[in-house]
């Protein structure tokens, strides 16, 4: 087990993170509390020693005419309450077996009812549903001290042990139950699978199925002899736990192919059946019925209105670019109106809008201003040949506890440390993968001295050792990347910039600005800093997060565009000129040909169809990665890496100018 951080059982992060979820469902009401202001109060209460809980609210529910206990936390501790509830799953997730479909992430009750028919197709017909008598209120808090215990730290096993024996303020009077835990608080779903680990395990094997969904457990047996022996053995393990299963609710049956119900849905050996209504039917009608404003075929479908999956949001992704100075923009009847003097160039719906890229000299109107503040539409201002250097975001200062947590976070030298490997973990991974399958021999030779920087990670001991590492890497993969280049006039001899020295580093470079763009945005949006970093260093009006943030996706996203624009003839060597600098820069005509295709490129499906994301989409993937780690919903930042971006299978035999296939 990892050592703990601190002597404090939470960290702030997880504290704002639980704060803002309680924020997210409590109704706004006059008697709401105000969960961030009670972060504070949730700290100070931490740092008691020994931990004393405030005690529960609680009353009596009757449910089909048996009595319940329901409680619930005063509003500091349910802060507390709420942070050990990710904690608990993660710890608890591994401990879990399959057969546990309750309260856990990606199970329900229609899992369990799947999987109930699963196995009354397999031939197990003899069938019994039982119920654990009052199962919260009989656990016995030692042994469940003693369970968490294998799964958690020390501290933390005694703030929840100490959690667990709050007493309850029931009808005026104050009482101490020695047993249970209470039904209506946060932890207590986790607690109680957790309880249940050793019986989940004992009741394994034998040919039998055995489901279980909270107190609830279904047995199905090819025999009814067989069935009667799993109960006994559940029968015994349960007792083992001080608890007996209540036999005025237990029912057996053989299945005849006629459906029974379990967990509220409709099961026979051919699936699960649901009864649908209202709302919801209207909603799925209209999801699986034709649309009367379909083109035929599917022609002319936005990338977007395909499903795009539960980890990525569904986003309209419509943006304008400004190229050409001495424009001016103006609002006007729910319009941007975009003007050349007195003549009208382009009009555009607001609505349409998710952002604007000023990249040239350009005016615009008062109104043009707060009709993107109002609604929600970034403009992002970048100066001379394509460097991001500033934007204008609606929304005003993110809350001030997240952006606190989010300093406490970069301030911590190991964490910052921890996640700063991680970005560059992530970035020689996609680098590995960018190399693939190329044939050449310094392709193979980059490819190794990467392998080798990449096994060397784990030797940084802090941000500049691992930019170190970065930077070795880095060459080498410029190196191969330079074989997967195949037009004359495009040649790489190694990465300039500032100024770029040739047409595909000025490609790269403008590229990289992009995309440096879009994350300052999302981490904007999702009420992040871009500014404090953990692997770049912070330095006076750069946003060192998400040049973090973006190093990944230079090599996924930004190189597959610039290789696809190269290889697939969409520019050309003489769409550039050089400065009396020496730097190289695309001539106006190539950069409109380049915004076009960016646009095309980051807002098409990574996987050409359903449940597949844009590469816009991933990069707001990553911001939100970095979000759960600042709101302490995990421990490590995940950053998400798409191997359908990339478009590694080339042909040995084909010629230098062989188009590459767009990813």
């Amino acid at each position: 087990m990892a050592p703990e951080p601190s002597s404090a059982p939470l960290r702030l992060q997880q504290l704002v993170g639980a704060a803002e979820r309680l924020a997210r469902r409590t109704p706004t009401d006059a008697n709401r509390p105000d969960w961030l202001a009670l972060v504070e109060q949730a700290r100070d209460r931490l740092a008691q020693r020994p931990f004393v809980p405030l005690p529960l609210d609680a009353f009596v529910l009757v449910d089909n005419g048996k009595e319940r206990i329901v409680a619930s936390a005063r509003p500091a501790d349910r802060i507390i309450e709420e942070a050990l509830v990710p904690i608990l799953n993660r710890a608890l997730e591994p401990a879990l077996l399959p057969c546990v479909h309750g309260y856990r992430p990606g199970r329900s009750t229609v899992t369990a009812a799947a999987e109930a028919s699963q196995a009354v197709g397999a031939g197990r017909r003899s069938i019994a549903l039982l119920d654990v008598a009052d199962y919260y209120g009989s656990i016995d808090r030692e042994i469940l001290r003693a369970k968490l215990a294998a799964l958690l730290a020390p501290s933390l096993v005694e703030l929840l042990h100490a959690l667990i024996c709050a007493p309850l303020c029931l009808r005026g009077e104050m009482i101490r139950p020695s047993l249970g835990i209470p039904l209506g608080r946060a932890v207590s779903p986790p607690l109680a699978n957790a309880y249940a680990v050793d019986l989940d395990a004992e009741m394994q094997g034998h040919d039998v199925a055995y489901l279980r969904y909270a107190d609830d457990i279904f047995i199905a047996a090819r025999t009814p002899e067989e069935r009667d022996a799993a109960e006994a053995r559940l029968g015994e393990a349960l007792a083992r736990l001080a608890l007996r299963v209540r036999h005025d609710k237990t029912r057996r049956f053989c299945f005849d192919g006629s459906p029974f119900v379990y967990l509220g849905h409709t099961v026979d050996d051919r699936g699960v059946y649901e009864r649908i209504t209202g709302a919801r039917l209207e909603r799925l009608t209209r999801a699986i019925g034709p649309r009367r404003d379909a083109p035929p075929d599917g022609a002319g479908t936005s990338p977007h209105e395909a499903d795009a999956g539960e980890c990525f949001p569904s986003l309209r992704q419509h943006t304008l670019y400004v190229t050409e100075p001495g424009l001016y923009l103006r609002t006007s009847q729910g319009l941007v109106i975009v003007q050349r003097g007195k003549d009208v160039v382009r009009e555009i719906p607001l609505h349409r809008l998710d952002r604007v890229l000023i990249l040239a000299g350009a005016s615009f109107s008062s109104g043009f201003v707060s009709g993107c503040v109002y609604h929600g539409i970034p403009v992002l201002f970048f100066v001379g040949k394509g460097k991001a250097y500033g934007s204008l975001v609606s929304g005003g200062m993110p809350n001030p506890l997240r952006l606190r947590a989010q300093y406490d976070l970069v301030a911590d030298p190991h964490r910052r440390l921890a996640l700063a490997r991680a970005i560059v973990d992530a970035k020689l991974s996609a680098m590995l993968r960018r190399l693939a399958n190329a044939n050449a021999e310094l392709a193979e030779a980059a490819r190794e001295r990467i392998r080798q920087t990449h096994a060397a990670l784990h030797r940084a001991t802090d941000a500049e050792s691992l930019r170190g590492y970065e930077g070795a890497a880095t060459k080498a993969y410029y190196e191969g990347f330079a074989t997967r280049i195949r037009r004359q006039g495009f040649e790489l001899h190694g990465r300039t910039r500032r100024p770029p020295r040739d047409p595909i580093n000025s490609l790269l470079s403008f590229a990289y600005s992009l995309l440096f763009g879009e994350m300052q945005t999302v981490l904007l949006a999702h009420g992040l800093d871009p500014h404090p970093g953990v692997l770049h260093d912070l330095h006076r009006n750069h946003p060192a997060l998400a040049s973090d943030l973006i190093e990944p996706y230079r090599i996924l996203v930004a190189d597959s565009f610039v290789l696809a624009l190269v290889n697939n003839r969409q520019v050309a060597p003489d769409g550039f000129e050089r400065h009396a600098t020496g730097g190289v820069y695309m001539t106006r005509d190539t950069s409109r040909v380049v915004l076009a295709a960016y646009e095309s490129f980051m807002d098409r499906p990574s996987g050409g169809g359903r449940g597949s994301g844009s590469p816009r989409l991933l990069i707001d993937a990553a911001a939100r990665a970095m979000l759960r780690v600042v709101l302490g919903e995990t421990d490590d930042l995940v950053l998400p890496l798409a191997d359908r971006l990339i478009d590694n299978q080339t042909n040995p035999d084909s010629p230098p100018d062989t188009e590459e296939p767009q990813p």
